[in-house]
């Protein structure tokens, strides 16, 4: 069942300015996390952000929170992955 959420939607100038920065993104999961947003801010639900990427749902909720905090800046905040040392 997918969560609610309570995260705004980026605007049209947040949009562009996500476009105009995934030419200059080399880094794979930060390409990945600004196109969620840029289809999040399409009207497109999370689940269904995280089924067209092909990744697990709590990583779309968990870019999406991030954006929620640092707004377009969030593409550059990478995620921690893996197991713990």
């Amino acid at each position: 069942m997918a969560r609610k959420m309570k995260v705004r939607r980026p605007v049209t100038a947040e949009i562009q300015q996500l476009s105009k920065k995934m030419s200059e993104l080399v880094n794979p999961h930060q390409r990945r996390r600004a196109e969620a947003l840029i289809l999040y801010g399409m009207g497109l639900k999370p689940l269904e952000i995280a089924i067209a990427q092909g990744v697990h749902a709590n990583t779309v909720y968990k870019d999406l929170d991030t954006f929620e905090q640092l707004g377009v800046e969030a593409i550059w905040q990478l995620q921690e992955g893996g197991a713990p040392s």
